[in-house]
């Protein structure tokens, strides 16, 4: 038993328990802290959680625990990052609440995100030929899950939990999507997973959520380590093969006639979550080389990367500033890794590789002020009935829930969803409305910014 890193896991699932339940509830909360920390644990948690278990054994754990040590450093500090955004958001509230609701919960307002968020996010092939419009495609597919939370809000006040539950199951069908269309499953997961804790912000009694909760992380498991199996086939189908759409779905709908359990004591499953769901082995090894002077540490090269990432292309045209995490990770890791593959570098690394125990203290510190931020403001809105306000804050604050990405990406996606919001939210929309309210002989309103 690896008694060090099996106390940081205990430690860390106590302090997820105890956020999750008790400390940001005073104020308003759309469950973005908690959405981003969840995502957070699973690509840290689950990794390290494994290797305490005595019949996993592994040459790799001096890593993963070095890994993991910063990964817990970093979770403390979001924490008390949300805690003090809770305080600096009090004065945000107050010009929210002074201000005038320029659009009042109108039915027609979710009809139309969501149908314009599902026209954005299938337009991608055309749009990620376009620069600095590119983005968009992403930030509609946020705004089409941000319409299905605001559905699933307008079920709650009208008192349906049917149509909750209908809202739910028609998320369901997300990683269904993610997983024939573009041979990922980790996009679907990611889009259900948020819809679920915004419901659970608001669904009573708790008990059920926390039953839901418990099972939905196991069933989750098991699909994951499911589609680990047959990830190969599906993605060769899904990319390379010249058959049809329905050919894809044969192949997944295999992959679900085949359904594994998850069982921790099969070293196959534990060698998938190993692989995927373990970033606490990459984030290790940065630190043992940047400590032995192997690599010498970025001193903030990433996060001005991600400060000129917030630039428009459009604006900037030769930027030299790609999405992704580039060679950052095989740079700060001595790692190679095949050719095409992409391999997030998480936040937890960017801000250790940066600054060291300082960078990870103070950057998650500081993430999970601005997170809160826009959570609060977010929450402060929908509860005022100023859908247009909220979608305008929460689709932003979705950018921020990439724990596995690099800062240029959360920065790139926070700068053009609050773009793409504007150009909703002032034009799309009240055109939508406006028509809608036409055909039924209603009166128009004008623009919806917030």
């Amino acid at each position: 038993m690896n008694e060090p890193l099996l106390n940081l896991v205990v430690w860390s699932l106590g302090a997820y328990i105890v956020f999750a339940m008790i400390p940001y509830r005073r104020m308003p909360t759309c469950g973005m802290p908690l959405m981003y920390l969840f995502v957070l644990y699973l690509n840290h948690w689950f990794g390290a959680a494994i290797h305490c278990l005595p019949w996993h054994a592994t040459a790799t754990y001096d890593f993963v625990y070095l890994g993991f040590e910063q990964s817990f450093i970093g979770i403390l500090s979001l924490i008390g990052g949300v805690a003090l955004g809770s305080f600096v958001s009090a004065a945000m509230i107050g010009r929210v609440q002074s201000a005038k609701v320029r659009t009042l919960s109108n039915p027609m307002v979710v009809e139309a995100y969501v149908l314009t968020g599902l026209v954005f996010f299938l337009s991608q092939p055309v749009l990620s030929r376009i620069p600095s419009v590119r983005t968009f495609s992403s930030a509609g597919w946020s705004l089409l899950v941000a319409g299905v939370c605001l559905a699933t809000w307008r079920a709650a006040l009208a008192g349906s939990r049917l149509s909750i539950l209908r809202w739910l199951a028609v998320s369901s069908l997300f990683p269904a999507y993610s997983l024939i269309g573009d041979g990922f499953l980790s996009f679907g997961i990611a889009a259900l997973s948020v819809i679920f804790v915004f419901v659970a912000v608001f669904y009573r009694p708790k008990w059920q959520v926390a039953l839901l909760s418990l099972v939905s992380i196991y069933m989750g498991l098991s699909l994951f380590v499911t589609y680990m199996r047959d990830r190969g086939d599906i993605r060769a189908e899904v990319w390379y093969g010249e058959s049809s759409l329905s050919t894809s779905a044969t192949k997944a709908f295999e992959m679900l006639s085949n359904f594994e359990f998850f069982d921790p004591y099969d070293e196959n499953h534990l060698y998938r979550v190993d692989l995927r769901l373990n970033q606490n082995e990459l984030v290790g090894r940065s630190v043992d080389l940047i400590r032995s002077g192997v690599v010498p540490s970025g001193r903030g090269e990433t996060l001005i990367m991600a400060v000129a990432a917030m630039v428009p292309r459009i604006i900037w045209r030769d930027k030299p500033v790609e999405a992704g995490s580039g060679d950052i990770v095989s740079r700060y890791t001595g790692l190679i890794f095949a050719q095409g593959t992409s391999v997030g570098v998480g936040q937890v690394m960017e801000f250790y590789i940066n600054f060291g125990n300082v960078g990870v203290f103070v950057g998650f510190l500081f993430f999970g002020l601005i997170l809160r931020v826009f959570d609060v403001v977010a929450a402060t809105h929908l509860r005022r009935g100023d859908w247009t306000g909220f979608i305008f804050w929460f689709v932003p604050g979705m950018g921020m829930l990439q724990a596995g990405g690099s800062m240029v990406e959360v920065t790139s996606t926070v700068i053009s969803s609050i773009i793409f919001c504007v150009i909703i939210n002032n034009y799309l929309l009240p055109w939508f409305v406006n028509m809608r309210m036409r055909s039924s002989g209603r009166r128009s309103i004008g623009r919806a910014a917030p």
